[in-house]
């Protein structure tokens, strides 16, 4: 017995040496009891262990069935899930299509609105062209109206001055014939080109001037004929300017010629009767001239 360790069967600690003498048939009965209550205590475990396992076998076969049931009443309830789902859905596109024929019906009323106000808008165009067609209309009747009277207006000016050149050429020579008779003798009847070109019958068939006295010393020659006025620079104003300037100057020389020499004076109302003709008409005053 010396020399030996034994070990607790329970922890499997090591027991310390007891150094004493007992016979070994005390000691396997104690060693007997000793494993007698770790044997018990294993066999107690291995028992509680199959009735552990005989009643889980029920446990896990109910499980398992109740697993399946539940399996089919998730399938169940995921197919019920489903339906509601679509049903759902179903629901939900038709508020939308009902939301969407409202705004349809809005939109379609909006569209009649912006119709009606284009029809207006359209007629208001037309009433607007027909206006304006009527306004440039009556621009371009007003404009044919100006350039009509813008027209006349130069021809009345054109006449104007040619009337004016015709009585400037017939004072000249109304002058020169003065000066000429006052050289080559007084005693005859010299007539007025302007009153020639009026009619060559009166002028020839005037009364003699009452006998008058000797003329006196030759005056200096007269003046130069002034130039003509420029046709196309000269306007109205210009023109009755210069027609009251040669009246003016008539009016003088006929006063001057009443006062020496008793000749017919041609005053206003004598030029106012003169009848202005072209001067491819005009044939009176040159015959007059050349005589």
């Amino acid at each position: 017995m010396n020399g030996e360790t034994f070990h607790d069967a329970k922890t499997g600690n090591e027991l310390p040496n007891i150094n004493i003498d007992v016979p070994t048939n005390i000691l396997e009965q104690k060693v007997k009891t000793l494993e007698e209550p770790y044997r018990v205590e294993k066999d107690t475990q291995t028992h509680r262990e199959l009735q552990l396992h005989r009643f889980q076998e029920p446990c896990m076969m109910q499980l398992a069935q109740a697993y399946d049931i539940n399996k089919t009443d998730t399938c169940k309830l995921l197919e019920i899930v489903q339906k509601l789902q679509n049903t759902v859905e179903k629901q939900k596109f038709i508020v939308e299509n009902k939301n969407n024929c409202e705004d349809i019906q809005y939109l379609k009323l909006d569209m009649i609105t912006v119709k009606n106000n284009l029809n207006k808008l359209i007629t208001n165009i037309d009433d607007l062209r027909n206006k304006m067609m009527f306004i440039e209309r009556t621009i371009e009747i007003r404009n044919n109206k100006f350039s009509k009277l813008k027209n006349r207006i130069g021809i009345l000016e054109k006449e104007v001055t040619k009337n004016t050149t015709h009585i400037i050429e017939m004072n000249y020579s109304y002058q020169t014939l003065m000066f000429t008779s006052m050289n080559f003798g007084a005693g005859r009847d010299v007539s007025s080109p302007l009153n020639t070109s009026t009619s060559s019958s009166a002028s020839l068939n005037l009364p003699p001037p009452p006998t008058s006295p000797p003329p006196p010393p030759t005056p200096p020659p007269p003046p130069p004929p002034p130039s003509l006025p420029l046709t196309t620079k000269t306007g109205i104003e210009t023109s009755r300017k210069v027609v009251h300037e040669t009246t003016a100057n008539t009016s003088k020389a006929a006063m001057k010629t009443e006062k020496g020499y008793f000749r017919i004076p041609i005053t206003e109302e004598i030029l106012k009767s003169v009848v202005l003709k072209p001067p491819g008409q005009w044939t009176a005053g040159k015959k007059c001239s050349a005589k």
